[in-house]
């Protein structure tokens, strides 16, 4: 049975993540823009329609593979209206003018945020320190890195490590392989119910120890 999703949630995991929210000036909203490549299409309707009980949606489309950020593959989006509930977030998550992993934005963080954040920028593989979930944090600073770790510590009886990416000089956050039944537990109610995004979960690469 498929535990109810808020779309407070879905909008705040995307926020950090994937999505983009645009003021055009400060006396107005902001408005939020959602899109993956053809494949996560079944994604992309899944925040759909969740966001679109929060805010107005204005343009469900798709361009063309090459078009977009030089991608070959379609890409599907929406986008909203402006409205006070982005600007809202955007303010939460974005600080001079770029996104940031505040203390106000971890305090609100739950199960699904977590979840969208793990669908949008997290992956599951093996690696040879056996760290086998991975956050894609190397937008973030190493001080924002480590107060996220910190974070999934305390709240979430993780284990979280910071590793550094030579080529970029950047971080990106790695877990340990007894974490995966944690994470799994955590995020698989939400993952589950976007059938394109089930292998983000360790369980449909057959982990020890996970049910695929």
């Amino acid at each position: 049975m498929e535990v109810p999703i808020s779309a407070n949630d879905v909008l705040l995991g995307t926020a950090i993540a994937d999505a983009t929210l645009r003021r055009r000036s400060l006396n107005q909203n902001a408005s939020i823009r959602v899109g993956h490549s053809i494949d996560k299409a079944e994604y992309v309707f899944w925040k759909y329609k969740h966001l679109r009980k929060l805010v107005e949606i204005r343009n469900f489309n798709m361009i063309e593979g090459g078009r977009y950020r030089r991608s070959p593959n379609d890409y599907v989006f929406f986008q909203s209206v402006s409205s006070p509930v982005l600007t809202e977030v955007r303010e939460l998550v974005y600080q001079n003018g770029r996104k940031t992993i505040s203390d106000e934005f971890l305090s609100r963080v739950n199960e699904t945020v977590l979840a969208v954040w793990f669908m949008d920028d997290g992956s599951y593989g093996s690696h040879p320190n056996s760290m086998n979930y991975t956050l894609s944090t190397d937008a973030f600073t190493f001080a924002e890195n480590e107060r996220l770790a910190q974070f999934l510590t305390s709240k979430f009886d993780l284990s979280p490590r910071l590793q550094h990416i030579k080529r970029s000089d950047r971080w990106v956050i790695r877990f340990l392989k007894h974490d995966s039944p944690k994470i799994e537990n955590l995020i698989g109610n939400c993952v589950n119910q976007v059938s394109c995004m089930k292998y983000k979960l360790a369980s449909s690469h057959g982990a020890d120890g996970l049910v695929a």
